[in-house]
C-alpha cells in the first residue's frame, strides 16, 4: 500500500508517529509523510520520504506565521491554534495539496494525527480509508464538533462532500490509542487498538548512548531534568523561574531551553546546573531521578516509559489533563504555573526525589507499558483495518 502520514510541523506531532511509520515500511508499504517545507528536513533525516505539502510554518514559531497570537494569553493561544490554525487555515491547504498531489502519487491509506484535519477531508474526497493515531488524551468527535464543526463542514463543502454532523467520520476506520490503562482507559469505540506508547527522538541514533560528554562530568549523583518541550519553552518566563528555584539544591539540574533560545541568556550558572538547547529524552531519562515539565504528551510518556517520578507545571492545551492523569495515578505532582513559588518548586522536587511509594508506582506503570502490544502489532492492526474501504 501507499500510506500517507500528514502531520502538523512540530516534533510533538512527528515523534509519536515515526515508529509506526517505520513498522509499516518494514511490512513492505510505501510510506510518506506530508508536512510543511520548513519542517520537512526533520523528517527526512530519519530516512523517510517527505512531501512538502500544506502551509509553510513551524508550530514552535507560530507567532511568526500568525502574528496576532503575539498579544494573546496562553488560553487564547490554545483556542486559536486548535480552532482556527489547525481546523481552518492549515487543514484547507493540506487537504487541497494532498488531493492535487494524488495525481502523481495517490495514497491507498491516510494515517492522520488528531490535530491534523486536512487528511480526513482529503481521504474522503479521494475515496480511500483513513485511521487516526492518537497523540495524548482522547478527544471524542462529539466534543470536537462543539468547537470545530463549522470550519470542517465548510472545508468538506468546498470538496463537494456532505456535512459530517457530530464529526462521526473524523476518526475514519479506526483509532490507535497510545496510553497505558493506568493513565487513560481505552476509548469505547467500535474499532480501537491500544498499543505501547512510542518513545522516539529524531536526533538520537538508534542503539547508541547519545548522552553528551558533559553529562558524565556533572558533580552530583542525582539528576533532575527540566524541560518545557519544543513549543512552550519560551512561555511566561517559566523555564527561567524553574532553573532559578533549583539553583541552590544539592543535585544536578539539566534544563532544555529550545533550539531558538541561547543558553547564555540564563547567565552565569553553578557547575551543577546545565542549560542546553535540546537533550534527547530517550537517551538521558534512564539517568534521571525526577522529570520536571509542562506535561506535554511526549514528555510525560517518556517519563512514564522510564519509570521516572514527575513534577508537572501544565500551561495549556492537553497539558492539564495529562497532569491530572499522572496525579491520579500517584506518579506526578502538579503545580499551578499562575501561582508558582520557588519554595513550592523545591518542595515538589524534593518530594518526588524522596517518595519511594511514588517511585514504585512509576516503575509499575513502566512495566505496564512494557507489556502492551508494540508498534509491530499496531502496524499489523492498521494494515488489517485499512481493508474496510469507506462507502
Amino acid at each position: 500500500m501507499k500510506i500517507l502520514f500528514p502531520i502538523q510541523p512540530a516534533y510533538g506531532h512527528y515523534h509519536p508517529l515515526a515508529p509506526l511509520a517505520r513498522q509499516l515500511q518494514f511490512l513492505g508499504h510505501d510510506v510518506k509523510f506530508a508536512t510543511s517545507a520548513a519542517f520537512a528536513s526533520v523528517v527526512a533525516r530519519n530516512g523517510f520520504d517527505v512531501l512538502e505539502l500544506g502551509s509553510n510554518w513551524l508550530e514552535s514559531e507560530a507567532g511568526a506565521a500568525f502574528p496576532e497570537m503575539n498579544t494573546m494569553s496562553l488560553v487564547e493561544i490554545q483556542q486559536y491554534i486548535f480552532d482556527h490554525v489547525f481546523a481552518s487555515v492549515t487543514s484547507g491547504v493540506m487537504a487541497r495539496d494532498i488531493v492535487h498531489h494524488a495525481q502523481v502519487w495517490k495514497p491507498d491509506l491516510i494515517v492522520r494525527e488528531p490535530y491534523e484535519f486536512g487528511g480526513y477531508v482529503a481521504a474522503q474526497h479521494l475515496g480511500i480509508p483513513h485511521v487516526t493515531a492518537g497523540i495524548g488524551v482522547f478527544f471524542s468527535p462529539d466534543y470536537l464538533s462543539t468547537r470545530i464543526q463549522r470550519p470542517l463542514d465548510e472545508l468538506r463543502r468546498s470538496f463537494g462532500l456532505p456535512e459530517d454532523p457530530g464529526l462521526t467520520q473524523l476518526l475514519g476506520q479506526g483509532y490507535l490509542h497510545f496510553l497505558p490503562p493506568s493513565i487513560a482507559p481505552v476509548p469505547a469505540l467500535d474499532q480501537v487498538f491500544a498499543a505501547r506508547p512510542p518513545v522516539f527522538d529524531s536526533t538520537e541514533p538508534a542503539g547508541v548512548d547519545a548522552r553528551p560528554d558533559w553529562w558524565h562530568q556533572m558533580p552530583h549523583d542525582r539528576t533532575v531534568l527540566v524541560t518545557l518541550g519544543t513549543v512552550f519553552h519560551r512561555a511566561d518566563g517559566l523555564l527561567q523561574r524553574l532553573v532559578q528555584a533549583l539553583a541552590g539544591e544539592p543535585y544536578n539540574v539539566v534544563a532544555t531551553c529550545g533550539r531558538n533560545v541561547d543558553p547564555a541568556s540564563f547567565g552565569s550558572l553553578p557547575a551543577h546546573i546545565r542549560v542546553e538547547p535540546y537533550v534527547p529524552l530517550p537517551a538521558v531519562l534512564s539517568s534521571c531521578d525526577v522529570l520536571v515539565s509542562h506535561a506535554g504528551y511526549n514528555t510525560v510518556i517518556s517519563g512514564l516509559t522510564f519509570g521516572v517520578p514527575q513534577v508537572l507545571v501544565p500551561l495549556t492545551a492537553d497539558q492539564p489533563m495529562n497532569a491530572a492523569a499522572l496525579n491520579a495515578a500517584g506518579v506526578g505532582i502538579t503545580l499551578d504555573h499562575l501561582h508558582l513559588s520557588a519554595d513550592g518548586v523545591r518542595a515538589a522536587v524534593r518530594q518526588a526525589l524522596e517518595d519511594t511509594a511514588m517511585r514504585r508506582r512509576a516503575w509499575k506503570i513502566c512495566r505496564e507499558i512494557e507489556q502492551m502490544p508494540g508498534q509491530d502489532a499496531a502496524a499489523e492492526w492498521v494494515q488489517h483495518i485499512s481493508r474496510f474501504v469507506p462507502t
